[in-house]
């Protein structure tokens, strides 16, 4: 086995450093564009809740209006 010089071995320990800090640097980053992911999906679903809402209230109200009250009444030249 050939023998390990003092320079290689700082320079290698110096490598795996950044290799580690920079892997971490990377990982807080990403943890940071997950929270926001998770922040825009969160604010995304209520929107969604709002807009349905909105929907099933606007189809309760069309409900009754101009068709007598009547589900399934025709009105126009195709009744029958």
């Amino acid at each position: 086995m050939l023998p390990v010089l003092p320079d290689a071995y700082e320079r290698e320990a110096r490598l795996l450093r950044e290799l580690r800090d920079g892997a971490q640097e990377e990982a807080a980053r990403a943890k940071a564009q997950l929270a926001e992911l998770q922040a825009l999906h969160e604010r995304s679903g209520l929107a969604h809740a709002e807009v349905t809402r909105r929907m099933e209230q606007q189809v309760g109200r069309g409900r009754g209006q101009g068709q007598g009250g009547r589900r399934g009444v025709s009105v126009g030249p195709d009744a029958q």
